[in-house]
């Protein structure tokens, strides 16, 4: 599969116009940040999306390296627009924003291919992409479902101290939770899916600093990309554990096959 320098065009001028406009249109008559940011990371969703829809062929990474480039440029453009209600965001609010947008613009892409091309051109997709994206979204959910569930054990921990855990270790747990996603993606998806275990868990840690990000704790930037940077790396190690595990299933099923013949 080629990289498409038209679509990849396409998404920097789709998504520069839409978001822009959105943030101009709708940043400068509120003085609170919400419906601007949600208006603008529609924006990144809808170029992903059109994109998907217009290129030809199997367009989905295309549109998200496209979002990293524009994230850049609206990382530094944007605090120089003066925007009312952008004022009050820090740098760290600026790349949590970002990073989900981006993330967002994947999902768009995605869901614009499969509009184009329908049912039918589902294993054309699979088949043309070298990453298996519904694992990717598989894991990713696995991710946060989990790590949600250890957020309510957390709280309740710190409610009734069941279990008395020092605060400055409640992100071990976490680690754990990518690692598993990690060795489950690669252990029982079809063929080598280490790169999809690792996607998983980047897109499961950023939603999981996000959430505390905003409601229990202010991270600084070098904080979010080293964390991002370690949650990447265990999950890449899990998924190629998974794939180890796989690998030595499937060497058990071929010997028990040839002793049956």
């Amino acid at each position: 599969m080629k990289f498409s320098i038209l679509s990849f065009i396409q998404t920097i001028v789709f998504g520069m116009v839409l978001i822009i406009g959105f943030a101009l249109l709708i940043g400068n008559n509120y003085a609170v940040p919400t419906l601007p940011i949600i208006a603008m990371v529609s924006g990144f969703i809808i170029c992903g999306i059109l994109v998907g829809m217009l290129s030809k062929g199997i367009t989905i990474l295309e549109p998200g390296v496209g979002a990293i480039v524009i994230s850049i440029c609206v990382y530094f453009l944007f605090p120089e627009l003066g925007i009312k209600a952008f004022i009050s965001l820090s740098h760290a609010d600026w790349l949590l924003i970002l990073l989900n947008s981006t993330i967002l613009t994947f999902a768009g892409a995605w869901l614009g291919e499969k509009l184009q091309n329908g049912i039918v051109g589902s294993d054309e997709i699979q088949e043309n992409s070298k990453i298996d994206w519904s694992w990717v979204f598989a894991g990713s959910i696995l991710g946060i479902t989990t790590s949600l569930l250890f957020v309510n054990l957390e709280g309740l921990d710190m409610i009734y101290g069941f279990f008395a855990f020092d605060p400055d270790i409640y992100y071990i747990p976490y680690f754990i939770v990518l690692f598993g996603v990690g060795v489950i993606v690669g252990w029982m998806s079809p063929g080598v899916t280490i790169v999809e275990s690792a996607i998983a868990g980047f897109i499961t840690l950023n939603y999981n600093m996000t959430i505390v990000h905003l409601t229990l704790y202010s991270f600084s930037p070098f904080y979010i990309i080293i964390g991002l940077l370690l949650g990447l790396t265990v999950t890449y190690f899990g998924g190629w554990v998974g794939e180890i595990i796989q690998s030595k299933r499937e060497a058990k099923k071929a010997l028990k096959v040839e002793v049956k013949s």
